[in-house]
């Protein structure tokens, strides 16, 4: 056969199966249109198309696993919040009472509502002469919400002295590296207020600034520092890379912290660490850890177990070892967050809880020793959660203030429990279905679903903490104990421990 009729073969075939596959698609979506018009058409309950849309889409990727979804609207713009790490806002924490209003609880120093006068303990009843009376904190979030360099006019009373402010929203960066107390300026106290040889560093998620923060509070710390406790507690997770240059910190060059896997088990990427390490190898480094520790939380907590580098205190984390690709669709405006890879420890062990072997034994995530293990209840993480937040905001509060304030706190964090409890228990869901505390990973790595809330957005609080919280033992949650803190601080203060690294 001459050459010439060969290629005029193959290039046909070429051009017959581009063909096939363009008709299947199209087939496929004009079923997908008809059945969209059927629907907006005849269904009994009217929904728009683009109601219609989000439904398929879901359904589309419902199947795949716990994690793939379709991202527009307003979800989709908080992601990328939550990415960023920053968001348009005042810069307040507060609290609402339904019949009164908005009580700044603390602004945060240097920003917009700091600026404009705002104080702590000003009763705000209106934003942009919309009454705060009524509303939930989700609602009164969204008031004080909007795009940067947008004005608001909030009016307040102070002392029963009703005042207007006029506020101009600004970036407000959401800083994930926490100490253990905060300063009246806004900076972090990092050492334990009774034990100041050791330094406490709450990570709530792994964002685009946080290794750059975690730098900054490991330059505060002096050589005397004995020991090192970082918190992942609630930590949903973050950007991959960040956990990974996070780990590199506190180990040796040419160590495994982890590696990706494709469909097929190949091994994807191998990440190692290349750095020397940014603190000196014999002070020994704790990692708390609780159910709601996810993600990347268990690369850094799993990564420093494995290599015998950290301690495990707590629980067994979430057990979420899977990596989502975020391809934005639509020009932007919507993407998809599609599972595309496993992660695996450097030890080879896996983290994934929906892996069927994780199934049949109940080994996943990152788990401490059975003498590191805390048992705890959803009334001791709820305590200890409040707790986290408390310590965001309590030293920006007045002296002369912080005890009426806090109090205030205390008791709308209560009632807000009592009453997600109430909607828990009215909800009609299959209790089967285990929403994960993570909506996870973007393209380089894993990003939070219920990412940390920011100042002046409303507290949100973890569903599967209040399924089974009875109403009456929520009046006795403890704000003051924290038993997984207290057993890294008693193991950290052995003479025999002190200065020994176990793993």
């Amino acid at each position: 056969m001459p050459s010439r009729n060969f290629f005029t073969i193959i290039v046909s075939l070429f051009f017959c199966y581009a063909c096939y596959s363009v008709a299947v698609k199209n087939r496929d979506a004009v079923t997908l249109a008809e059945a969209l018009d059927i629907v907006q058409r005849e269904a009994l309950y009217e929904r728009s198309r683009p109601e219609l849309f989000q439904s398929a889409m879901k359904g589309l990727l419902s199947d795949l696993d716990a994690y793939s979804s379709y991202l527009s609207g307003d979800v989709f713009r908080s992601f990328d919040e939550d990415i960023d790490g920053q968001f348009g806002g005042v810069g307040v924490y507060f609290e609402n009472v339904r019949d009164q209003g908005m009580y700044v609880l603390a602004v945060m120093p240097g920003h917009p509502a700091d600026k404009s006068g705002i104080q702590a303990g000003d009763l705000v009843i209106s934003v942009d002469g919309k009454s705060t009376l009524g509303l939930d904190r989700s609602e009164v979030g969204k008031l004080m919400r909007g795009k940067v360099g947008q004005k608001l006019v909030v009016d307040y009373l102070r002392n029963g002295e009703t005042r207007s402010a006029e506020i101009v929203r600004a970036t407000i960066p959401l800083t994930s590296v926490h100490g253990y107390r905060r300063n009246r300026d806004g900076s972090w106290d990092y050492r334990i207020a009774d034990h100041p040889k050791i330094a406490y560093i709450h990570i709530k998620q792994f964002a685009d600034p946080t290794t750059a923060e975690l730098k900054q509070a490991l330059t505060q710390l002096t050589h005397d520092v004995e020991a090192i406790i970082f918190d992942l507690r609630n930590n949903p997770g973050g950007l991959l890379t960040c956990a990974t240059d996070i780990c590199d910190l506190f180990l040796p060059p040419g160590l495994t912290i982890v590696s990706t896997r494709g469909r097929s088990q190949e091994i994807l990427s191998e990440i190692k660490s290349v750095t020397e390490p940014a603190i000196d190898p014999q002070i020994p480094l704790v990692v708390l850890l609780n159910r709601s520790s996810a993600s990347a939380s268990e690369i850094m907590a799993g990564c420093l177990q494995d290599h015998n580098r950290a301690t495990i205190i707590g629980e067994q984390s979430w057990g979420k070892g899977t990596v989502q690709k975020v391809i934005q669709m639509k020009q932007g405006s919507a993407a998809l967050k599609l599972t595309t890879a496993s992660y695996w420890r450097p030890s080879g062990k896996n983290i994934d809880r929906y892996d069927q072997h994780s199934k049949e034994t109940g080994l996943w995530g990152v788990r401490p020793q059975q003498e590191f293990a805390v048992a705890l209840s959803e009334i001791d993480l709820l305590g200890q959660l409040k707790q986290m937040q408390d310590r965001e905001i309590r030293g920006l509060i007045p002296a002369d203030q912080q005890d009426s304030l806090m109090q205030l706190s205390a008791q709308r964090f209560k009632e807000s429990l009592k009453e997600s409890l109430n909607q828990n228990q009215s909800n009609t869901q299959h209790k089967d279905q285990i929403d994960p505390p993570v909506a996870v990973v973007s393209g380089n790595g894993t990003t939070p679903r219920n990412s940390p809330s920011p100042p002046n957005s409303p507290q949100r609080l973890p569903a599967d903490m209040t399924d089974s919280v009875d109403a009456d033992a929520i009046d006795s949650i403890d704000l003051q104990r924290d038993s997984v803190l207290e057993k890294a601080i008693e193991f950290l203060t052995r003479p025999a421990n002190l200065k020994k690294i176990a793993a």
